[in-house]
């Protein structure tokens, strides 16, 4: 099954072992990302449902 890395969109078969990245490269930059705050979650989570 084929999908695209979330970072580069290179194709990707699901079964690669950075999934959902095509690489460590990839997956490194998503959490640099994440630690620099260029993410964030946009509303409260409701953990009672």
């Amino acid at each position: 099954m084929k999908s695209n890395c979330i970072n580069c969109q290179k194709e990707i078969d699901k079964q690669d072992k950075y999934f959902p990245f095509c690489s460590d490269k990839c997956s490194k930059v998503d959490l640099f990302r994440w630690l620099d705050n260029r993410y964030v979650i946009s509303k409260d989570i409701d953990f009672d449902n």
